[in-house]
């Protein structure tokens, strides 16, 4: 079962950002302590307008759950990018993270080559902060307003 759609062409985040058919969405698990604060990390960074937020409980999530079979069985970030409106590529879990963070802020590309050179560790740990994500906390702080246009609510 593969874990992501190989693109057409590749594209480079940064020169993408700039370019106006370019779009990225990270999905997040709403009821995620953890994810809320990752999201409330990237709030501290200037972000491109072409990267949105998502929930995994909302519409746009389920709808593309309904393309990609293997997204069913996962519960971790996803990001998905988009060219003219065409899927590119679906990245999880570390690929995901370091892939964003590398992109976003160019001192965080030693955890993009950490990633590269040694995905299973990397993965490893990400899922074992995932395994301890959720906690005895019954709801997560809303994000932060500098991200709330960002913010998808389908």
């Amino acid at each position: 079962m593969p874990q992501e759609i190989k693109p057409n062409n590749s594209f480079n985040i940064n020169r993408s950002f700039k370019h106006n058919k370019f779009k990225c969405i990270l999905f997040y698990d709403g009821n995620c302590l953890t994810c809320h604060w990752f999201l409330r990390h990237l709030a501290k960074f200037k972000l491109p307008t072409q990267l949105y937020f998502a929930p995994q409980q909302g519409k746009t999530y389920e709808q593309l759950k309904d393309q990609y079979e293997f997204l069913h069985h996962i519960d971790t970030i996803v990001i998905a990018t988009y060219f003219d409106d065409k899927l590119q590529k679906i990245r999880t879990k570390a690929d995901a993270c370091t892939w964003l963070l590398a992109n976003i802020r160019p001192y965080f590309k030693i955890l993009r080559w950490g990633y590269l050179l040694l995905p299973f560790f990397a993965n490893f740990v990400y899922e074992l902060v995932a395994k301890n994500r959720k906690r005895t906390l019954d709801q997560c702080p809303l994000p932060p307003s500098r991200l709330r246009k960002h913010l998808i609510f389908e």
